[in-house]
């Protein structure tokens, strides 16, 4: 475990999928009132109905008929958008009975969720946390470990686990130059591999270089107040 904290963070802490369940939440394209008449000739001049201001509880809205759709779409469906790209859907249960992938919902782009049989519920019973009343994505985001990894791993584990039980390991140790029998041995400070994020040991190096090669400490992240973030339970 160590191992990994360690590689994890010396290819800048973006490897590795962090298990998480979301619960939907609906967008407020849908959030009109059910009372207004949607069909009649003054609200709807076409099968979707075209947006006009509504005065409603004091508040003025601009209100359409219809459900979610983009561009690319000629008709309406029920969709989720993740704040980011997911790496798969372990599991969707609506009311703790599990969707089948393929027959209930579909994935596009990595990131927009399309329901194939209805529409995703619009409520959720915030004071259960699964059963009746409830609808669960259990996903994963993260980027995958590239090929590589799980040996770098391997090679550092190995070296630590000889260390601490005594053993002789490859691991640098603090020696600037070693004088035997007429024999000038220089090794490098592993401070200096330190500094550079670096451990001393070739094959988890080579992994490190590769796939860090500016020693970046982090991923770049953007954030905006407008990004809607769903609800993580």
């Amino acid at each position: 475990m160590f191992a990994s904290a360690v590689l994890w963070e010396a290819t800048g802490r973006r490897f590795g999928n962090c298990p998480v369940s979301l619960r939907g939440c609906r967008d407020d394209c849908q959030q009109f009132p059910g009372w207004l008449p949607w069909w009649d000739p003054v609200s709807s001049t076409s099968m979707w109905g075209w947006p006009y201001p509504t005065l409603h509880n004091g508040l003025w809205f601009n209100l359409a008929c219809g459900m979610c759709g983009d561009n690319c779409s000629c008709g309406s469906y029920s969709s989720i958008k993740f704040p980011e790209p997911i790496n798969d859907i372990v599991s969707i249960t609506i009311d703790g009975i599990e969707l089948t992938p393929g027959v209930d919902y579909v994935m596009y782009d990595d990131q927009t969720l399309v329901k194939t049989t209805g529409e995703w519920p619009r409520c959720q019973d915030w004071h259960v946390t699964g059963g009746p009343g409830t609808w669960i994505i259990n996903t994963s985001f993260g980027s995958p470990i590239p090929p590589g990894g799980p040996m770098a791993v391997g090679v550092l584990a190995c070296e630590l686990a000889k260390m601490c039980s005594g053993q002789s390991c490859d691991l640098p140790q603090r020696v600037t130059s070693v004088n035997r029998q007429g024999v000038a041995i220089t090794v490098n400070d592993p401070k200096e591999f330190l500094d550079n994020g670096l451990t001393g040991l070739y094959i988890p190096d080579r992994f490190i270089r590769t796939y860090n090669p500016l020693g970046i400490p982090d991923r770049a992240r953007a954030y905006s107040p407008d990004d809607f973030q769903p609800r993580m339970q």
